[in-house]
């Protein structure tokens, strides 16, 4: 083999390795700003800051809880924005949120994000725990990932921590 052809063939090998390097990173990059961006909305909606879930739902979102109650975006916001201080407290409330097991498959623009989630909740001045297991579908559109779809199962007998 000559000298050209043995440089051409070491610089399309070397072309594929940085492809492939740069299309795993790529994943790997995604799979780190999706765990964010579920561990911000979980923040936010503890914190009553609804802009944070404002910008991480889609307009067309759709939400079923443990209990099988559905929401939407604007359900969402109301739940992360803090209550009016005349009105009366609220029977329940969540005061801390912990996310973990997480898996996050990503087809192309798509991404299903799997997880559990172990709530340190508040009823009536008793403290209690809730922990469920969700998935949350999220699609890039314009270049950012916007949460479409989350689904909650309630765990019953929930595994130790």
């Amino acid at each position: 083999m000559d000298a050209k052809k043995t440089q051409f063939l070491t610089l399309i090998a070397t072309l594929n390795l940085a492809f492939a390097a740069i299309a795993a990173a790529a994943p790997a990059k995604d799979i780190e700003t999706l765990i964010q961006l579920e561990r911000d909305w979980s923040a936010a909606t503890v914190r009553k800051d609804p802009s944070v879930v404002e910008r991480l739902l889609a307009n067309d979102f759709v939400g079923t809880d443990g209990r099988g109650i559905m929401s939407t975006k604007a359900d969402e916001i109301q739940e992360a924005t803090a209550p009016d201080p005349a009105a009366p407290p609220p029977l329940q409330r969540v005061v801390a949120e912990e996310m973990t097991d997480f898996s996050v498959r990503i087809f192309d623009a798509v991404a299903v994000v799997n997880g559990r989630t172990i709530q340190q909740t508040e009823r009536a001045g008793v403290k209690g725990e809730v922990q469920f297991r969700r998935t949350t579908v999220w699609i890039k559109r314009s270049g950012r990932w916007q949460c479409v779809s989350f689904h909650g199962s309630r765990i019953q007998n929930p595994p130790a921590k």
